[in-house]
């Protein structure tokens, strides 16, 4: 999904005051999100 996003992020000639720390996807919490975080490494 977040690759989706920043594909169509980088490909907007007018991006406003829009930039790109707002939509680049944060992470994992590794203290309350370890069943995601395990998940994505598999």
């Amino acid at each position: 999904m977040y690759c989706q996003i920043l594909f169509k992020f980088e490909s907007l000639e007018d991006k406003g005051n829009l930039s790109y720390t707002k939509v680049e996807f944060p992470g994992f919490d590794g203290n309350n999100e370890t069943t995601y975080l395990v998940y994505t490494r598999y």
